[in-house]
């Protein structure tokens, strides 16, 4: 999470090279967040929706729908920052 503030912050323009990115998108679609969702959020993600998987399967967490659950701790994180 750090390396990523860290990164927007080493220039003032990629805060805006970056929202841009993001505003591009809910107008029609954005090539380079479809590409990075797909090489690396998603596969982060799984992995996390396993290892809470494992967690409730063992026994160790309570029982939640680990895929709706495992947005909330990041949604938390953006919302404080």
């Amino acid at each position: 999470m750090k390396a990523h503030f860290d990164s927007i912050a080493e220039s003032p323009y990629y805060a805006h090279i970056f929202m841009s990115e993001l505003m591009s998108a809910s107008r029609g679609g954005s090539t380079q967040l479809d590409r990075m969702f797909t090489l690396y959020l998603q596969p982060i993600g799984l992995r996390i929706v396993g290892l809470l998987q494992e967690g409730i399967d063992s026994g160790e967490f309570r029982a939640v729908q680990a895929v709706q659950f495992a947005p909330s701790p990041w949604a938390r994180l953006f919302i404080t920052f």
